[in-house]
This record gives C-alpha cells, structure tokens and sequence, in this order.
C-alpha cells in the first residue's frame, strides 16, 4: 500500500471520526435530565396505560415497579391492553391486578385494517380512561417510585401539555454489550438535540417508551387514530405536536426510568430495522446510504491502526510518521468516546474491543430497514402490515 494512498484512508476516517465526536459532543451538551420534584406536589388523576402484546418476560417487572410508584391516593389508574397476547401475559396482569385495585386488564378488539397493533391497543385504553393526564408507558420500561410524580410536576410547572422521557438503557447480557452501545452511538451521531425543543423548528423527537399528555393535548391532535397506521408512534405524535403549536418537550430520566428494549442480536436487529430510517430522520436515499456508509467506514476504520503500522518502516519518512500519528490519535479519540459510553451504560470497559461490531452493525441495520421499507415489508410481532 503506498504512503499516500494510506494517508488518504487516514484523513478519511480522521474525519469522519470527527463528525462522530462531534456530533456525540453536541448530544451530551443538550442532554437535559428530568428534575425531582417535591414529595408534596398537588397532582391532577393520571391514566397510566401500558399496550402489551407477548410481554410475559417484562409485564410482571413493569408491574411490580407501578405498585410502588410515590403518586396521591386515588389519582392513579393502570390500564393494561392486552393485545392478543399468546403467552402468559393476561394472566400476569390479572394476578396484579386481584393485588391492587387500581390496576385494571382489558382484552383488545381484532386488530382493524389500517391500524398498526400498538396504537389500536393504546386506543382502546384511552377509551376506559378517566385521567386528566394520560401517560402511555411500554411494557419492558420500569419506573422509579417518583418517575410519574416527577413528569406530572414538571410539566405542570413548564406549562408542557406533551412530555417525553427518554429511560436509561439496560444492557445486560454479552449480546447487548457487544452490540448496543455502538447502535446508540450511531444512532446518536444523526439525532440533533439542539432542535428537539424549539419550538420554531419542525425537527421532532419522542421516545415511545414514556409519553406523557394532557388529555385536551391527546384529543386536540387526533390521538391514537390519527396516526393509526405509523411504525414509529412516537415520532409521529412528535412531529404532530409541534405542528399544531403545543407546548411539548424531550428530556432524559436517567435517575427515574430504566428500559431492556432487546436481549439478543435476533432482537436488536429486528426492532431497529423496524424504525431505524425514522430515529435517523433519513428522508431520501442519499442520506440512508450516507448514515450506513458513515457507520460501517468508521468501524473498517479501526483496522487502519494496524495496517499503518506494519506499513512503516524504522527508518520512517515524516509523512509516514505524520500518517501514522494521526492513525492512533483518531483510534484514541474514538476509545476515549466509547470508554465514556460504556462508563454511561454502567458496562464493563472490556467491552471496547466490540467497538467495530457495535457500529457495522449499526450501518447494516441502517440498509436494512431501508430495503424493508422500500419493499413496504412491515412485521412485528406475528403481525405483517
């Protein structure tokens, strides 16, 4: 390999390693965390509605964390939707719900024509709510005691009629750590932070495992029917909040929520490909291919260390030496990120050796997710749209 066409690799991972840093910067720089509020807070009633479809693995977990949640005496209802649940889950629910009155299970209708799964169930719960305030959680999210009273509060106190709460993630077994913290990190690198919560700006994001609305919000944009047939509920009701000039706002709740979205490689890479092109906002071809490119070059990237070592001499030119300096600062500078990313995710720093997995896996997501939608393939959970 000649000098300069290793020099020429070099400052193109140099870059592009620099627009991750970058952009990783800018994420951490706007990440605003949810505040505590006080144990005494007065708080309207809240429906707390949870669509759960073959959850039998999280339900019981999920549960468990909504009895103990600090919220005033008769002002909390849960409503489970079971939505044709072929596990064990109804009867999970049911055994919570013979413990504590105030969570109730419902059965949903056949799925309509039109209708994406998760929002019909969330539809029907909304249907047997009574709360001013309707906070749709997933099933696999798991709150602190004072993750609802802390959200009430603030939204009450920031006139916000919409709340998102984006959990910590959980990334427990050895799939999920070799593979997620390099997803987050791509996923990270296409979301503009710095946008969400203007208000002047059509940017949009929401994470559908913690959404929180006034129900005079929910009804205003049409709630779940008017986005029926949306893959990605969150980032649609995103977008339809700030469209109708509502006073919404995306914040993290490291402190009060926790979530296992996937526990194997299988899961990973079907659940992204589900809304992977939307968290990414990548509204043309271009920019998919872009985003995967930028991803599986920047793993490919960490082999160039190596190549650009055994490719120099003893007796080195300064270009060589040049080129490979700027090799094993682009590779410290990427660790140095990834270390602080495992530090976040509270995972072993053995787990840097992952790193290249981690975001080639991110960009093949990336291109899969495009050929499903290209090819209008849509499936989740036994069900084909």
């Amino acid at each position: 390999m000649s000098d300069l066409l290793l020099l020429t690799l070099n400052l193109i991972w140099a870059a592009l390693a620099l627009f991750f840093l970058a952009t990783i910067g800018k994420t951490y720089r706007y990440r605003q965390q949810l505040p505590d509020a006080s144990a005494d807070s007065v708080l309207p009633k809240l429906s707390l509605i949870i669509p759960a479809r073959d959850e039998a693995n999280n339900i019981g977990e999920c549960l468990q964390c909504i009895t103990q949640l600090e919220y005033p005496e008769g002002a909390l209802e849960v409503i489970v939707v079971d939505d044709n649940s072929g596990d064990a889950t109804a009867a999970i629910v049911s055994e919570f719900a013979q413990r504590d009155s105030r969570i109730q299970l419902i059965s949903a209708d056949p799925l309509p024509e039109g209708w994406m799964g998760k929002s019909h169930a969330c539809w029907q719960g909304v249907a047997a709510a009574s709360g001013e305030w309707l906070l749709f959680v997933d099933a696999d999210t798991y709150l602190k005691p004072t993750a609802a009273r802390d959200a009430l509060a603030y939204a009450l106190s920031n006139a916000r009629e919409f709340l998102s709460v984006i959990p910590f993630q959980q990334v427990i077994s050895f799939q999920e750590r070799i593979a997620l913290p390099g997803v987050f990190l791509g996923f990270a690198t296409a979301i503009d932070f710095d946008r969400v919560n203007d208000p002047d700006d059509s940017y949009a994001l929401a994470n559908g495992q913690f959404l929180l609305f006034s129900r005079s919000a929910y009804q205003q944009i049409g709630g779940h029917e008017a986005i029926r047939g949306e893959t990605s509920d969150d980032l649609a009701f995103a977008r339809a909040i700030k469209a109708a000039h509502i006073g919404g706002y995306t914040l993290f709740g490291d402190q009060q929520i926790e979530t296992r979205m996937y526990r194997s490689l299988g899961a990973i890479w079907r659940g992204f490909s589900k809304n992977a092109i939307e968290i990414m906002h990548a509204t043309s071809t271009g920019r998919c291919m872009s985003d995967a490119l930028r991803s599986l070059l920047l793993s490919l990237g960490t082999l160039l260390p190596i190549a650009t070592y055994c490719a120099t001499p003893e007796t080195a030119s300064m270009l060589q030496n040049a080129t490979l300096t700027l090799s094993i600062v682009t590779l410290a500078s990427l660790l140095l990120i990834f270390t602080l990313a495992l530090h976040a995710l509270r995972i072993p720093v053995i787990y840097l050796l992952a790193l290249p997995f981690g975001l080639a896996l991110h960009g093949a997501i990336i291109i899969n997710a495009y050929l499903r939608q290209k090819t209008g393939k849509r499936e989740w959970k036994g069900r084909h749209y």
